[in-house]
């Protein structure tokens, strides 16, 4: 084994003989770059508890704190850390205790220094494999949890473009409607509620993202209010491209979480939906809203071509998209996952399935929420 490999790893070697300790201190260090010591089952659960060593090599019989009963508490809290008892006392109720413990590996005494270290070795390849792994896992997380300050800032104008497009449809056609001098008043009030819905819907945006990175307090809010208002701010949207919506939902549906990160939520979803109809002969989206075993159930379906089965596995992971890179980020759905899993502690599915509507029966994508 090479240097470098026992220099990545840190022991605990516990003794309460003062001249076997220095002898095995001495001999280990030569090989071993980090090498805690110790002199009774005490001191070695302190040393523990503080450094986090990757393996423990122990004398059974010590004062104040034995080897065993340190051992056993050690397992309590960690049962993957590799422990070497060394002893001088070959009795079957210490092995058997031992055993019942977890202990990896048994050396008697008087220890042979190149067998003990030929054992460490042993150990800490499969230790360092771990710790491998465990770093190569960490990483994973990261990408999927950490979103950097640039992709943030493209998320941020991804996510005001629609209620932006959404002012910007609502004014075109009121001013349109004014110059022809043919509009309704209540068409008219319509629409400025639905800029001034949008309007103060970006405000919120911003505030959205803070909740990645740091824990916020929840509360209860009303599903189908906030259900409405996201449908709102979509309406001129939906309008503009000749898509049909329908809804159903139960009476008194209530959710804990953040009312505006769940209309977030819900927008991001209707967005996926949309960009799934572009080039449908009919486009319909369908919002059902249920109370499912004491949980709230939201099914957002479109009649669009459905998701490829390829996709469907890695549809929430940041930057999945199917789209060209110019059309999308691929964060709205990665938005849609961290908000419901990490705030409103619920879960969310992508499927494909059926609904019917007007007597005619549509096929497509089926985002699936539960909180």
């Amino acid at each position: 084994m090479s240097k470098e490999l026992i220099d990545d790893i840190i022991i605990l070697y516990v003794e309460d003989d003062e001249n076997t300790r220095d002898i095995f201190a001495r001999s280990l260090k030569r090989k071993i770059k980090h090498v805690l010591l110790a002199q009774n089952g005490e001191e070695g659960y302190a040393s523990y508890l503080k450094y986090k060593p990757d393996l423990i090599i122990t004398d059974i019989k010590m004062p104040v704190m034995d080897g065993l009963e340190m051992c056993s508490i050690i397992r309590d809290e960690n049962a993957n850390i590799p422990i070497i008892v060394t002893t001088a006392h070959s009795e079957v109720h210490f092995f058997q205790e031992a055993i019942n413990i977890g202990i990896d590996m048994f050396l008697l005494k008087p220890v042979d220094m190149t067998q003990l270290y030929n054992t460490i070795k042993v150990m800490a390849e499969d230790i360092l494999l771990k710790i491998k792994k465990n770093k190569e896992k960490e990483i994973i997380i990261e990408e999927y949890e950490t979103i950097d300050l640039k992709e943030l800032l493209v998320n941020v104008a991804h996510q005001w473009r629609q209620p932006l497009a959404a002012i910007s449809a609502a004014t075109l056609n009121m001013n349109f409607s004014l110059s022809t001098e043919e509009y309704e008043s209540e068409d008219f009030d319509e629409k400025v509620l639905s800029v001034n819905d949008s309007v103060k819907y970006l405000s919120t945006i911003l505030d959205h993202f803070k909740h990645f990175s740091k824990n916020t307090d929840t509360y209860e809010f009303d599903v189908n209010e906030n259900l409405l208002k996201a449908i709102n701010i979509e309406a001129q949207t939906l309008k503009s491209k000749q898509i049909q919506l329908f809804t159903q939902f139960d009476e008194k549906l209530t959710g804990k979480g953040l009312s505006d990160d769940f209309v977030q939520v819900i927008i991001n979803i209707i967005n996926n939906s949309v960009e799934a109809l572009e080039g449908s002969t009919e486009k319909v989206i369908y919002i059902c809203a249920k109370n499912s075993n004491n949980k709230v159930q939201i099914n957002i379906k479109d009649s669009g071509h459905g998701i490829k089965k390829e996709m469907i596995n890695h549809l929430f992971q940041p930057y999945s998209s199917t789209k060209h890179k110019s059309l999308g980020t691929g964060l709205g759905l990665f938005v849609v996952y961290k908000t419901i899993k990490n705030i409103m502690k619920g879960k969310v599915f992508a499927k494909n399935s059926f609904f019917e509507y007007k007597n005619k029966q549509y096929s497509g994508a089926n985002i699936q929420i539960e909180f």
